[in-house]
């Protein structure tokens, strides 16, 4: 049980998926990425894909952000 009520289990489940992304995926190779300044696209797409980036956008704004980003 969690002591904190105003994290469910949902919220609880995003926080355990959110933390095993960052240590199986973002983790490895954060130093060589960081050092470089690489922004690794793929990295970024599985990470809109989990809904880590802009959760709060309707899913409409975030497609149209999306194909624009692509473009870029």
């Amino acid at each position: 049980m969690n002591p904190n009520p105003y994290i469910d289990e949902d919220l609880q489940a995003l926080a355990e998926t959110a933390r095993r992304f960052a240590e199986e995926r973002v983790a490895p190779g954060f130093l060589v990425r960081d050092k470089t300044r690489d922004l690794d696209r793929a990295l970024l797409r599985e990470m809109g894909g989990l809904g880590f980036i802009c959760p709060s956008c309707p899913s409409s704004s975030a497609a149209w952000a999306w194909a624009a980003w692509r473009r870029a």
